[in-house]
């Protein structure tokens, strides 16, 4: 039997329209997956068996929940990057720029 969540689908495809809206939002893997896991948290899952699951009750599902889903993911990348984890690679990056240029303010 295979089981399969497609708001899980809806919401890979529509990630990349979403970031179009936030360019300065980091798009690094660790803020993917944190964006991912906020929207999938706060919709239902819907999961179909793609052996019985009719074309025509897959659309209905897809319909129903492509128009919910880009409003709870700009409010997920907008939480992610006003609260980064210390994996995003952004942070990693300013952590490193910012011990540099302190080295380079005492060196000789």
């Amino acid at each position: 039997m295979a089981l399969k969540n497609i708001i899980e689908d809806l919401v890979s495809k529509e990630l990349e329209n979403a970031y179009n809206n936030f360019p300065e939002a980091c798009r690094c893997q660790q803020c993917r997956s944190d964006v991912t896991a906020i929207v999938l948290n706060q919709l239902p899952p819907q999961y179909v068996n793609g052996k019985r699951m009719s074309e025509s009750s897959r659309h209905s599902l897809t319909y129903k929940y492509t128009s919910l889903i880009p409003s709870v993911m700009l409010k997920a990348i907008a939480k992610v990057k006003e609260h980064p984890r210390q994996e995003c690679e952004r942070i990693k990056n300013n952590l490193y720029r910012d011990a540099s240029s302190i080295l380079a303010f005492y060196r000789p």
